[in-house]
């Protein structure tokens, strides 16, 4: 089970998600969220019992990033100075970072130590 919660996600997202169970209670239910940064669209969905994330960044109607993981280690939210960081960390050492704001930002790191 991942450990971020979803009123959490709610706020990092500024938006309140889709379920795709609307029946099914967080964390056994899978979430949707749909944002606009800027000219880039944000979809990322997360599914917290099987420990599995998808994240699509997009422009002007095309797909310019896709992440499709499976049993990720956890979702963080890191309180930056003035907006907050979301890491998606795929394994030990390694994580993905998506900031919102002021504009749309996207990261990696990797230590194969």
């Amino acid at each position: 089970m991942l450990t971020v919660a979803e009123t959490d996600l709610d706020l990092f997202f500024g938006s309140e998600s889709e379920r795709m169970d609307a029946d099914v209670p967080w964390p056994y239910s899978g979430l949707i969220y749909r944002v606009k940064s800027g000219d880039w669209s944000v979809e990322f969905v997360v599914s917290p019992s099987y420990r599995s994330v998808k994240l699509v960044l997009g422009t002007r109607g095309r797909v310019v990033y896709e992440l499709d993981a499976q049993r990720i280690a956890d979702l963080k939210i890191h309180e930056g100075p003035s907006h907050p960081t979301l890491e998606i960390e795929v394994g030990r050492d390694q994580g993905i970072f998506l900031r919102l704001q002021p504009e749309l930002f996207l990261g990696q790191k990797v230590d194969s130590a």
